[in-house]
């Protein structure tokens, strides 16, 4: 490396694709049986030991478990599998000890919608290879076995209780994410003020922590007791491992252990260390030894921003006349804002402007929080009094950085919401930083970046080029929904879904607004809603009392005063949205070239027999050359009006909520549209019910039941169809 002039951490792209090769073909301990269990969604006996527990914030049990046998009728799996299970009841149990879970076997569904979180994903990056929602959990034996696992358990749940003791709840939790790595007490409150100012770093141990804890247990041994340099680095080596172990091993909390053993090293043969040097050998250790973590996003954000740290310092040694403190901080806060903001974006769909300059302040008093914190945890051993005393300085200062973070929160120009980007625009923005950074000997590394970061404005900026609409019908399960956006900023919601839940905990704030946060949309400009049906209101309610939404249209029918209805109203009133009723052949304009026609219902041919689906809203959006029709919960009698009124209902697709039970009506219905594709939106596959029609009229169908969210990207003349899940 000292002869190529190459900078060591330029490997860490290879090292990540060596890292994705070996996850793919590393090999696997579930056997074909457990597999078939999992397929045929049987429930099955499982009995094995408790490797981590806890309660989570809605108050379900979280258990870690060390499979011995998995069992089904008379056949069963003794390989050693590790099983996450999640249990609505308390659970009183510890570490070590052995349950018996009945439930069914699953893999962890793939994100919902390109860009959403990936329950697979996560499940791969913490090797757990099933989840089970657990119908009954039974402890089998209360004999601990007292592994290491169980002592770390034990010695963590006690010092998370004396803080419980010596600090509020909300403070509590923040110190217990600080120094013991367990971010289950975190409150939504401060992890949302956290991320918008862009601190959301300060509730995981990493490097910081590492550095700051590190660098305290050094102090103590060489300045305090007097101990040589060297002598004071070899001890601090076991407290590093000591306190990664104790904190879960996480991806950032070893690679920060990793790098801060390196320094020690470095100290004892009187050599040098290297920041990206240090960062590249601990991703080399860490995926060489667990492959899967190259799809942790901690993992991924860490390494990044401990590289654009290391890029951060090399940077700032060539400006000599700024004040070195002032100087050491912004660079690196410059350095890890710029490396990490492309996966900001990516994974998280925005940036903070405002962390730049808050790390300055905020960085700081996090090491006197960290250092506070264990002082007043190892005094509260001593004396509860003693303990509450300095804790005392611990809450003012993490109510300092909350009243920081709030400030920067506050102002719209802090957070830029982004929408998610495109793969291709993360890696053309990478290729354009390592060029630039690692090959800035050779002469034409600059002219080669400059072509990245051209590639990489074109990816972020690609729907406007190219002119591209999106519409996605998204998997909402028992219900449908879908969200149509233009290129140039405009957006519609088509119903929002809902299951037989309470609305505040449904598919509005589960499913679309998500998705609507993904595409970067700032408001909704026309929100439509079918009918008054709970699979298609429930959801829309939540919108509107979650989501900025300029205009809300509904089908012009008599409806029962029912509750959905009244409170649906009653929010519409609150907010002071527009309200529109729309009937056969009313055309709501967005463009010169885009439009909604509304087929159905027909105020002069309005049916009132109990069922008010024959209220259901009919629309036909027309996209430049394409078009899409959605029938929503329409009945053949709907059906027989439209075509009566020689409606024109020719589309490319057409889109159909859980078809299947009335074939004859599906058949009527294509034969007066003749799409290319059929979309339905169901809970359950329904298409099977009428596959013999649908390859009758050679048309290709896609469910979202099993083919997850569905995009269709929408051009002038043509458009792409692009499931999550494609199917044959």
């Amino acid at each position: 490396m000292k002869f190529s002039k190459l900078k060591m951490f330029f490997i860490l792209s290879l090292v990540s694709l060596l890292g994705v090769f070996v996850s793919s073909i590393s090999g696997s301990n579930i056997s074909i049986t457990t597999e078939k269990f999992c397929n045929d969604k049987v429930e099955v006996y499982i009995y094995g030991i408790i490797d981590d527990i806890y309660i989570s914030r809605n108050g379900y049990t979280i258990i870690d478990l060390k499979t011995d046998t998995i069992k089904y009728q008379n056949k069963e799996d003794t390989n050693n599998l590790k099983i996450s299970v999640v249990y609505e009841n308390k659970v009183e149990a510890s570490v070590g000890m052995s349950l018996k879970v009945t439930g069914i076997l699953e893999k962890g569904d793939n994100s919902g919608f390109l860009g959403m979180f990936s329950e697979r994903n996560y499940m791969l990056s913490n090797d757990i290879d099933y989840s089970v929602y657990a119908e009954d959990v039974a402890i089998t034996s209360r004999n601990i076995e007292k592994s290491l696992n169980y002592y770390i358990w034990e010695m963590r749940k006690l010092v998370n209780s004396k803080i419980d003791i010596i600090l509020p709840l909300r403070e509590g939790g923040i110190l217990k994410a600080m120094i013991t790595g367990d971010k289950n007490y975190i409150d939504d409150y401060y992890t949302n003020i956290f991320k918008k100012a862009g601190v959301s770093h300060i509730l995981a141990v990493s490097g910081l922590h590492m550095s700051i804890i590190s660098g305290f247990i050094y102090t103590i041994l060489s300045k305090i007791l007097g101990l040589p340099r060297k002598v004071s680095s070899l001890l601090s080596i076991p407290f590093v491992i000591m306190f990664a172990v104790f904190c879960g091993l996480a991806p950032s909390v070893v690679r920060a252990s990793i790098m801060s053993t390196i320094v020690f090293i470095s100290n004892i043969i009187d050599e040098e260390s290297d920041i990206l040097n240090s960062v590249a050998i601990a991703c080399i250790l860490i995926l060489l030894v667990s492959p899967n973590s190259i799809y942790s996003i901690g993992f991924q954000l860490s390494f990044l921003a401990t590289a654009g740290v290391g890029g951060g310092i090399e940077l700032s040694n060539r400006f000599k006349r700024i004040n070195p403190v002032v100087k050491s901080i912004l660079f690196v806060s410059l350095g890890a804002n710029i490396m990490t903001l492309p996966l900001c974006m990516y994974y998280f769909y925005g940036i903070s402007v405002a962390s730049i300059f808050v790390n300055i302040i905020i960085v700081p008093v996090t090491g006197y929080v960290v250092i506070m914190g264990i002082i007043s945890v190892i005094l509260s051993f001593i004396s509860v009094s003693f303990g509450l005393f300095t804790a005392g300085s611990v809450f003012v200062l993490i109510n300092f950085i909350e009243k920081v973070s709030l400030i920067a929160e506050n102002n719209k120009y802090m957070y830029i919401e982004t929408g998610s980007i495109s793969l291709y625009a993360v890696i053309f923005f990478y290729l354009a930083i390592f060029t630039a950074f690692a090959l800035i000997n050779f002469k034409r590394a600059t002219y080669i970046s400059l072509v990245f970061a051209l590639m990489f404005g074109i990816s972020l900026n690609f729907d406007y080029i190219s002119k591209r609409n999106k519409l996605a019908f998204l998997n909402v399960g028992n219900g449908s929904s879908a969200v149509y956006t233009t290129y140039d900023g405009f957006t519609a919601v088509i119903d929002g879904g809902g299951h037989f839940m309470d609305i505040g905990n449904n598919t509005g704030i589960k499913y679309v607004i998500p998705y609507l946060e993904y595409e970067g949309c700032k408001c909704i400009d026309m929100l439509f809603i079918s009918n008054m049906n709970m699979e298609n209101c429930k959801g829309a309610i939540e919108i509107i009392e979650n989501f900025d939404v300029k205009n809300v249209f509904i089908p012009e029918y008599k409806f029962s005063n029912s509750g959905i209805y009244i409170r649906l109203l009653d929010s519409i009133s609150e907010r002071d949205i527009p309200l529109y009723t729309v009937n056969s052949n009313d055309v709501i304009n967005v463009t010169d070239d885009i439009n909604f026609q509304v087929m159905h219902p027909n105020k002069d041919k309005q049916i009132y027999d109990g069922n008010e689906n024959h209220s259901s809203l009919v629309l036909k959006l027309n996209d430049r050359e394409n078009s899409i029709l959605f029938t929503s919960n329409l009945d053949s009698k709907d059906l027989d009006i439209m075509i009566l009124n020689n409606l024109d209902l020719s589309s490319d697709i057409l889109k159909i909520y859980n078809s299947g039970d009335n074939v004859d009506l599906n058949e009527n219905l294509i034969k007066n549209v003749l799409p290319k594709y059929f979309i339905i939106s169901s809970k359950e596959d329904t298409s099977n019910k009428m596959k013999d029609i649908l390859d009758k009229y050679v048309i290709k169908y896609y469910n979202t039941s099993v083919n997850k969210s569905i995009k269709v990207e929408l051009y002038e003349d043509f458009y792409k169809i692009r499931p999550v899940i494609e199917t044959e």
